[in-house]
């Protein structure tokens, strides 16, 4: 069913008692609102899960995402001639946006299911700067499968009432999708940005991931050549602050 923009808009549908008529996935964001904060929180089972508290050092952002969904399972077809009232069809899925990754800077987003379910398909992206090192294939994986428009291999992961998934969109391509929803056809989550301790602070005191840099993966003998100059990656090199490239050591180094 096509709607106008403004009827999709977050105002419009959550603060609306009565649902708009027809399928619809809409998503927004609760923020710089501490009052709104706290009531919404207060209807949730947890502000953060219990993994990512603040005692383990993990810090999330001041806003929350809010998820919602309407795809009944036999959606009311209305009334067609004569006044007889049409037979319910099983309602067909409905896809979120077509996979994409973020552009963040935070360590991941943990998202909860509140009510009904959701599909998650995801894969690794293929950087392995990005990784840190050579990311995870799904060439072997059993749980993995094609995707039917560019024949990637993916998870696919049924998100739950209850369940609470916790992902780094800047790693793993990713796409949602809503089937048929039982009940009342509702999908309702609500999700969180969150950094793990060791994190740093980009400009303004908003909170980055760490910067990319260079380490060995595994141990070294002396005199190995560990790093060769068509593998040096476009990243900071770690130094002291009175580095002097020009500089003779006195006595000889000490290599370990």
């Amino acid at each position: 069913m096509d709607f106008e923009e403004e009827d999709l808009s977050p105002d419009h549908v959550f603060g609306k008692t009565k649902l708009p008529d027809g399928p619809f996935y809409v998503s927004s964001i609760l923020q710089d609102d501490d009052t709104a904060m706290d009531k919404f929180f207060d209807l949730v089972p947890f502000k953060i899960p219990e993994a990512l508290s603040v005692e383990r050092g993990v810090r999330h952002d001041d806003g929350v995402w809010l998820f919602m969904g309407n795809n009944p399972e036999y959606p009311d077809q209305g009334k067609g001639m004569k006044g007889k009232k049409r037979k319910k069809s099983t309602a067909s899925t409905i896809t979120g946006r077509p996979e994409h990754k973020d552009d963040v800077e935070h360590s991941g987003t943990w998202h909860m299911q509140l009510m009904g379910y959701k599909t998650w398909f995801i894969r690794p992206t293929q950087d392995a700067q990005a990784w840190g090192r050579q990311p995870p294939s799904l060439d072997t994986s059993p749980t993995a499968s094609q995707s039917p428009t560019d024949h990637e291999r993916r998870l696919c992961l049924l998100v739950d009432q209850g369940d609470v998934l916790f992902l780094n969109t800047r790693l793993w391509w990713h796409q949602t999708a809503l089937g048929p929803q039982s009940d009342e056809g509702l999908s309702v989550s609500y999700a969180r940005d969150f950094y793990l301790p060791g994190t740093l602070k980009s400009e303004g005191g908003e909170p980055k991931a760490n910067v990319d840099g260079v380490h060995a993966p595994r141990a070294c003998m002396r005199g190995e050549c560990v790093l060769k100059e068509e593998e040096i990656p476009e990243c900071d090199f770690p130094a002291s602050e009175v580095h002097d490239p020009h500089h003779k050591p006195t006595t000889p180094p000490t290599y370990l």
